[in-house]
């Protein structure tokens, strides 16, 4: 690998690296920004019963143990349920043990029924924000690599017509 490969590899990943962080920026504050559909839930119950649950369980727990950061778990605990924050709390039911939460096993696995029934709604509404960011950010991508061709080709043409000197006898 020549120093102008290496340059153009270490660019590139540079390049992909920032893009990936400023895709998953962007898809945090459009899933951030959005309000969970709970008007979308057949039966009030479903949601009550998973918040109620959801209370407990982050009187219980620490960031680690869900995987969040402050924000996140500020979300919560505010009851600001966004497509963002949502999936934490659904998810994070699942590693609490019925005890933990202070409800019989019967109760739990409704919990966790119910917990479904919102995974699947937020699921139909932030999987299209979700592909529409990616799309732009793969456009990005697909244009940086073009051009990333466009001046390797440039290059390739530039070695190629180097006159090569006959040796002399």
């Amino acid at each position: 690998m020549n120093k102008n490969e290496l340059n153009t590899a270490v660019d590139q990943q540079q390049f992909f690296q920032e893009l990936d962080k400023k895709l998953k920026g962007e898809i945090r504050e459009k899933l951030s920004a959005t309000s969970f559909p709970f008007d979308e839930i057949a039966d009030p119950l479903v949601e009550a019963n998973v918040l109620k649950i959801g209370k407990v369980m982050l009187q219980n727990v620490s960031l680690n143990r869900l995987k969040i950061d402050v924000d996140v778990f500020e979300d919560l605990a505010n009851e600001n349920y966004n497509l963002f924050s949502m999936p934490f709390l659904l998810n994070g039911l699942q590693d609490f043990a019925p005890n933990e939460l202070g409800i019989t096993p019967i109760e739990y696995s409704n919990l966790i029924r119910d917990a479904y029934v919102l995974g699947v709604v937020h699921g139909k509404h932030s999987a299209p924000i979700k592909e529409e960011i990616q799309k732009k950010y793969q456009k990005k991508a697909d244009e940086f690599q073009n051009q990333q061709l466009v001046e390797q080709n440039k290059l390739q043409k530039q070695e190629n017509k180097k006159v090569i000197p006959l040796s002399r006898k």
